[in-house]
């Protein structure tokens, strides 16, 4: 007699075929998990969630703009009676002053297409306080003009150590200076990687197996002043104006500085605010006839830059102030 649980057995076994072919058919699987939270997908496998690789409109060249402003140690030039033993002018001690990088912030922009039309959004943003390591104290100057303070650097992890955790937490995670998504910083000026990195990395004596690769010679950047000084004649139609600080070019573009200037976080984000609005812009030019293509417009050999405060073994010979 055929019981129930025999026949369920039975046909458990049973390969459907196709009566054209006498082969079985494709099994579909279910579409990717979709959070409710977010336009990314997430693809579930071994208890791990893995980020799909962003999108980008045709024609442009990256998935991910990572938008930097850096706060460092700073001295005020404009102090008078300063120890100034090199004999250096004003100019010369605020740009050779041996600058400690003391705030790492990043905002993440990626491309979306929303409402019939692409835009740049933040994903993701990353800060941290760093310890500096030649000069720990933090001068009253530095922390009025930047916010930070001696217990936020005390509190903070050195250059090496917050690298890993930004490798870690954030790149990594984000899956970004990757084959399938290419990514480009973005700066307001070149002076935060081709100065104030370079220092910090001969300061904190960092070796080369410790610095990751895409903060590595040749450094490919997005220099948000050299791109609107060709983006705002040609998309615009107007004269760049003669500043093209961040907050002057805000202001073009009918934007307010947001938040506290000189602090790492807000300044990077309002970076990462102007970098939208560019993308809301038609190009009127014949010779542009599509939306503006943003390309790297810097590119950084930061290993032959020297100080003359750089000596042998990494050892700083700065004297004062």
């Amino acid at each position: 007699m055929l019981t129930m649980d025999r026949l369920c057995t039975s046909f458990a076994h049973v390969q459907l075929r196709d009566p054209n072919t006498n082969r079985s058919p494709e099994i579909q699987t279910s579409p990717p998990i979709t959070s409710s939270n977010s336009n990314q997908r997430f693809h579930h496998s071994s208890n791990h969630y893995f980020r799909r690789s962003p999108t980008k409109p045709r024609g442009q060249e990256f998935h991910s703009f990572l938008c930097l402003d850096v706060e460092s140690t700073c001295i005020n030039s404009n102090q008078r009676h300063l120890d100034n033993p090199h004999n250096l002018n004003e100019y010369q001690l605020a740009w050779m002053y041996p600058n400690e990088i003391i705030e790492w912030p990043v905002i993440l922009m990626q491309w979306r297409h929303c409402s019939g039309r692409w835009e740049l959004y933040e994903v993701d943003r990353y800060r941290s306080f760093v310890k500096p390591t030649w000069r720990p104290e933090i001068s009253e100057f530095c922390t009025q003009l930047t916010g930070i303070t001696q217990q936020d650097t005390d509190n903070a992890p050195t250059l090496p150590a917050m690298l890993k955790d930004f490798q870690i937490n954030f790149i990594e995670r984000h899956q970004l200076f990757t084959v399938h998504n290419r990514s480009v910083w973005v700066t307001d000026g070149p002076w935060d990687l081709r100065d104030h990195w370079i220092k910090s990395i001969f300061l904190s004596k960092l070796k080369r197996y410790q610095i990751p690769s895409y903060l590595q010679s040749p450094i490919h950047m997005i220099d948000m002043r050299y791109l609107l000084q060709a983006f705002i004649p040609k998309v615009y139609c107007i004269r760049p104006p003669t500043s093209l600080s961040l907050n002057e070019s805000l202001k073009i573009f009918g934007l307010e500085f947001e938040g506290q200037e000189h602090s790492g976080i807000d300044d990077a984000a309002n970076l990462s605010r102007l970098l939208s609005k560019l993308t809301q812009f038609d190009c009127r030019s014949n010779e542009m006839p599509f939306k503006w293509i943003f390309r790297a417009n810097r590119t950084l050999n930061i290993e032959p830059k020297r100080y003359f405060w750089m000596g042998k073994g990494q050892q700083c010979t700065w004297i004062a102030p």
